[in-house]
């Protein structure tokens, strides 16, 4: 079933945008990157039907890969212009690759794996995720900064007995 042009089952898709909501809104309750990417590998096989083979991102100007293990810079190309999900055949398996939006500095990645090639249905969930990913990171990190001028705040205002 085709919708508008866009050549997507719009129900597939629905179903994975549900789930999508149901991941951002658990990930933006998160105050720590390393939860937002626990949430992230626990819920994106139910919303693409692909696994989590790694983010990259940049963390206090470092590029930071996780899971833990991975290569430290974005191995995987950027997307090319104009392709918003990078997709390579890998022989035995899959990866689609978009980038995760960023407000400051270069957008980090998001790569999944899957054994099939991803349908316009799974790419099409894939790139929200890219974006909601970068979101909820972002979040992450100012929760983080609130949380330490919380601290520095309450250890400037104890007085001593």
């Amino acid at each position: 079933m085709s919708s508008h042009g866009l050549g997507l089952d719009l129900e597939r898709a629905l179903t994975g945008l549900h789930e999508l909501l149901v991941m951002s809104l658990t990930m933006l309750q998160r105050h720590d990157v390393d939860g937002v990417i626990d949430i992230l590998a626990r819920g994106v096989e139910s919303a693409t039907g692909c696994t989590l083979d790694h983010v990259n991102f940049q963390r206090h100007q470092e590029w930071t890969t996780l899971p833990a293990g991975e290569p430290t810079r974005p191995a995987e190309p950027i997307p090319p212009t104009g392709e918003r999900v990078f997709v390579q055949d890998h022989g035995d398996s899959w990866t689609s690759t978009t980038a995760v939006a960023v407000v400051n500095g270069a957008p980090g990645q998001l790569v999944l794996r899957s054994f099939a090639r991803p349908d316009s249905e799974q790419l099409f969930v894939i790139e929200r995720l890219g974006d909601l990913l970068g979101t909820a990171l972002a979040d992450a990190a100012l929760g983080h900064i609130r949380e330490r001028g919380r601290t520095v705040v309450q250890a400037d205002t104890e007085t001593p007995t």
